[in-house]
């Protein structure tokens, strides 16, 4: 986030912008991301994990 606050491409932050819901093996999956980029090209949907979690694959999926 740091990084987008100063590049001159981002237009607009939005902290929990949408929630993701899905049906996978019968189950219902929801996800609202951290926040989203808009920049001149195309939008950025980010993330934020702790680095504890980052070696973990299911936290990148």
């Amino acid at each position: 986030m740091l990084f987008a606050d100063f590049d001159r491409s981002v237009h607009c932050v939005v902290a929990q912008p949408f929630l993701l819901e899905t049906n996978i093996d019968g189950r219902r999956r929801r996800h609202v991301p951290d926040y989203l980029l808009l920049t001149d090209s195309v939008p950025i949907v980010v993330d934020v994990k702790p680095k504890s979690r980052i070696s973990k694959p299911a936290a990148l999926s």
